[in-house]
């Protein structure tokens, strides 16, 4: 036997230096500001942004969106035929937090349950472009027409109505994720360790990940506070990342912090708008609608309110051109449909629980006021607002949409059919709805006129009525990098790091 002699110290010298000079270092923790309690971590029944961006922390769909742009994920390589309407995808060999390997049925699986009928999901009409989804869900047709399929545990396929330029970007919302059938079960980055409510949610960094190698961070704590206690404890270096997208940066902040350097501010495809329930007493007349959003001065409430952080508008789709049937701030025009049709009740102006928010709809409820439109304030709870919204329990309600794909009909659709799970205003219109059927199937100049189109009836009608576009400020603590935050108001932390210097 030959003695095989070696010194011990430069090994470890070695193993000392491989240590040091290695991205990932031992428990490092990420630390954010989410506001307020997630409604779910269900994918197949999200609709807020901020239950969008949890998601995507711990679950995982075929695409994943990131700082290089659309990202293969579960999908490992894909094809398209060449009526492109079918799409055949090998999945990646992948596994859920539990170890059990994820297949197609575990995809066919969750679109099955997203269009039963009876099943609540407001994102449902997004798998509407799959053949037969839409007749599916509202009891026209059985299950076994839908047009998915798992051709083997490890294909699956997609047949479409037409083809749909932005597919494949639809398939990176949660929507469109496998279901493993379990509660607790997880298949992104990170799951979930503990939840604490209305304090703080902590996850870990999932072991079971296909791409785990590319996880730096091992634990994230999502706290749950208000934006001015938030950036008072990221001042304090207890927090990464306060404001967008999960919240807002305090208004009397922005310009010190601007000043400072420290404040990131972005556009976004977002638009800040007033949802109408057209179906209450005079709410149902559009003249009544219209003096509405003719009454309110949008320039005022960027400059004073907002520190001209966000851009007024008024339109539904960012970036559009679609003509509008009022102006801004028209105070006259309001009184002399005010005239035609007089108000008989106080309104409610219902909204989700925020500084801003409070602040905004007082000022809408004053410039109503001006000129003749009596309004009252409903300041809930965010789960209680939304859930107000689904059942249609309101006059007036402040909210926004901000785009889960770059086209405007992702805007338009919203408002397509009374039975969208967001439309949520009672107003639906034949003219406006086959608008929208035919823009799925055009393409170019032809399109863009049809949604300028129907976007021009929206605004007649009224039913939504657009305040401002919308942007994102946030301080992140500099040392923190490889994170994303795109136009559509998505944050990926897949690969969040820290550096050592700033």
């Amino acid at each position: 036997m030959r003695l095989i002699r070696f010194s011990i110290f430069p090994f470890f010298t070695f193993l000392f230096f491989i240590m040091c000079s290695s991205p990932h270092k031992e428990n490092v923790k990420l630390a954010l500001n989410i506001v307020f309690e997630p409604h779910s971590l269900d994918t197949r029944r999200l609709r807020t942004l901020n239950d969008i961006n949890i998601a995507n922390m711990v679950y995982e769909g075929l695409f994943r969106s990131s700082k290089e742009g659309l990202q293969r994920a579960l999908a490992e390589n894909y094809s398209v035929d060449e009526t492109e309407t079918i799409y055949r995808f090998k999945l990646r060999k992948s596994h859920w937090s539990n170890g059990k390997k994820i297949t197609a049925h575990d995809f066919l699986q969750a679109y099955q349950m997203i269009l039963n009928p009876d099943f609540p999901s407001d994102y449902a009409f997004l798998l509407y472009y799959i053949k037969g989804a839409e007749k599916i869900k509202k009891g026209h047709q059985d299950i076994l027409s839908l047009g998915v399929k798992a051709i083997d545990e490890n294909t699956l396929e997609f047949q479409l109505n037409h083809p749909i330029p932005f597919f494949l970007e639809l398939l990176s919302l949660p929507i469109f994720f496998p279901s493993s059938g379990s509660e607790g079960v997880f298949n992104g980055p990170f799951s979930l360790f503990n939840w604490f409510h209305n304090y703080q949610i902590t996850l870990i960094k999932n072991e079971h990940y296909w791409d785990k190698e590319a996880v730096h961070i091992d634990r994230v704590e999502l706290h749950m506070c208000d934006n001015e206690t938030g950036l008072q404890l990221f001042e304090k270096g207890q927090l990464d990342l306060e404001g967008s997208p999960f919240g807002t940066i305090p208004p009397d902040s922005r310009d010190a912090l601007a000043k400072e350097g420290k404040l990131t501010s972005h556009p976004i495809l977002g638009t800040q708008w007033i949802r109408v329930n057209t179906s209450r007493d005079e709410l149902q007349n559009s003249a009544f609608r219209k003096a509405i959003a003719s009454g309110i001065h949008r320039k005022d409430l960027c400059e004073h309110i907002l520190f001209n952080s966000q851009v007024p508008s008024l339109r539904v789709c960012p970036n559009s051109s679609a003509v509008c049937s009022y102006e801004d701030g028209a105070k006259e025009s309001a009184r002399e449909l005010l005239v035609v049709c007089p108000q008989s009740r106080i309104l409610t102006l219902s909204y989700s629980s925020s500084p801003l928010s409070h602040r905004i709809a007082q000022a809408i409820q004053s410039q109503l006021e001006m000129v003749g439109i009596q309004i009252q304030l409903e300041r809930l709870e965010p789960k209680v607002f939304f859930s107000r919204i689904s059942k249609k329990d309101y006059d007036l309600a402040l909210g926004n949409w901000i785009a889960d794909v770059p086209d405007p009909l992702n805007f338009l659709q919203n408002f397509r059919t009374v039975d969208t799970g967001t439309n949520n205003t009672c107003w639906e219109n034949s003219i406006f709805k086959s608008l929208i059927d035919q823009a799925i199937s055009q393409k170019g100049e032809e399109r863009i006129k049809t949604l300028e189109a129907a976007e021009k009836i929206l605004l007649q009608e009224s039913p939504v009525i657009p305040l401002y576009q919308m942007s994102m400020q946030y301080v992140k603590n500099p040392r923190l990098k490889g994170i994303h935050i795109n136009d559509l108001g998505l944050i990926d932390i897949k690969g969040a790091y820290f550096s050592d210097e700033d």
